[in-house]
């Protein structure tokens, strides 16, 4: 059961993670772009 949460919460910052890097990504590009 534990395991589960663990992989879970792994999964959840991975994915937080890949989201807050490509906001970055966008962020920065639009600055260059202007």
């Amino acid at each position: 059961m534990e395991n589960r949460n663990v992989k879970f919460l792994m999964l959840l910052f991975d994915s937080i993670f890949h989201f807050c890097s490509l906001l970055k990504e966008n962020s920065s590009y639009e600055e260059e772009a202007g």
